[in-house]
């Protein structure tokens, strides 16, 4: 049964006319975090991708932004009312 659905679901992503090589969620996934990285894009937040992931805060002897908190970042990328309930993203 999930195999079903998981080969239906690669059938279902909205960029491509064909079958992509996984479920079309992940890809969404992937596209919400790229926009919500663009988001907070601004030089707020301190972003390291030399190792290849995202982080928050800076370290002192460096002299980035400050470190801020999960409620801070969550409410910086708050959709507005009028995009909550639409993928903008695609």
């Amino acid at each position: 049964m999930i195999y079903k659905l998981t080969y239906y679901l690669c059938h279902v992503y909205a960029r491509c006319t064909r079958s992509v090589s996984y479920p079309a969620p992940a890809y969404y996934a992937h596209l919400a975090t790229d926009r919500a990285r663009a988001h907070l894009a601004n030089n707020k937040y301190n972003f390291d991708s030399s190792d290849g992931a995202s982080s928050t805060g800076t370290n002192a002897s460096r002299g980035g932004p400050p470190k801020a908190n999960l409620s801070e970042i969550l409410q910086d990328i708050s959709p507005h009312d009028n995009t909550k309930n639409k993928m903008y993203w695609i």
